[in-house]
C-alpha cells in the first residue's frame, strides 16, 4: 500500500531512479568495452567518475523516496485515527439518535 502512495505522491522519483539505474548500467558497460579493448587511462576514469557521480545520484534519490515513504507513512497513520474517530463520532451520534424520542 506504503509504495502506491509513493508513486501517486512522487511519480517522477521513481522514474528518475530507473532512468539513473540505466544509465549506470551504461557506463558500467562503457568501462568493460573499454577495458577489454585497451582504453586510454582518461577514458576510463572519466568513466569511473561519471559511474561514481550516476551512483551518489541515485543514492540521494533513493534516500528522498525513504523521506517520502516515511512522511506518507505519518499521515496515513494519522488518516487511520481520524477515520477511528469519525467512525466513533458516527456511532455515538447514532446511539444518541436511537435514545431520543421524536415526541420528547
Amino acid at each position: 500500500m506504503l509504495r502506491e502512495v509513493v508513486q501517486v505522491a512522487d511519480p517522477a522519483l521513481e522514474q528518475r531512479i530507473a532512468v539513473l539505474e540505466r544509465e549506470l548500467r551504461k557506463a558500467q558497460a562503457k568501462i568493460t568495452t573499454l577495458e577489454g579493448a585497451g582504453p586510454k587511462v582518461e577514458d576510463v576514469r572519466r568513466l569511473q567518475r561519471e559511474v561514481a557521480g550516476l551512483r551518489e545520484w541515485r543514492k540521494e534519490a533513493r534516500e528522498a523516496l525513504t523521506e517520502h515513504e516515511h512522511r506518507l507513512t505519518a499521515v496515513y497513520h494519522r488518516i487511520s485515527e481520524v477515520n477511528t474517530e469519525i467512525a466513533t463520532l458516527a456511532k455515538s451520534v447514532a446511539e444518541y439518535a436511537g435514545s431520543r424520542s421524536w415526541f420528547g
